[in-house]
């Protein structure tokens, strides 16, 4: 369904992200030790989120972080219309960029939830989807 989940196989490297945030409570502390080992991340940022810590985001951004888009409310897409997943988007990028100049051009779906017709919103809005191939289950 048009989806990432890794990236070249050919060279050996790893994408760390980061979804659901940005929390006051664990952000700081991730971004601190990503400094510290000199580890770029993508964060996929929730608009609500990220309404309620715009600093934080700010500073995501600021550290040289890539940020990605995972709508505003965090709803599970496939049993969305596509106009509501839209306005996922829409708000959520609107929010980021307020709070830290960024328009995302990833997104990364709630859950890995998609359907045909959820992956044509994102399509639409611009989007790249990215999932994981391996994932903490945390």
């Amino acid at each position: 369904m048009h989806t990432d989940v890794h990236g070249s196989r050919e060279s050996r490297r790893i994408a760390l992200t980061f979804d659901d945030g940005p929390d006051p409570d664990r952000t700081p502390a991730l971004l601190d030790t990503l400094a510290a080992l000199g580890a770029p991340a993508t964060f996929f940022l929730l608009g609500r989120a990220v309404e309620k810590n715009p600093e934080l985001a700010a500073r995501i951004a600021r550290e040289g972080h890539e940020i990605g888009n995972h709508t505003y409310n965090h709803r599970y897409l496939p049993l969305q219309r596509s106009s509501s997943v839209a306005r996922e988007l829409a708000e959520a990028d609107a929010t980021i960029a307020r709070a830290t100049g960024v328009v995302p051009t990833l997104a990364r779906p709630p859950y890995g939830g998609r359907s045909p017709f959820t992956v044509r919103a994102f399509a639409r809005a611009g989007k790249r989807v990215v999932l994981w191939d391996l994932n903490s289950f945390d």
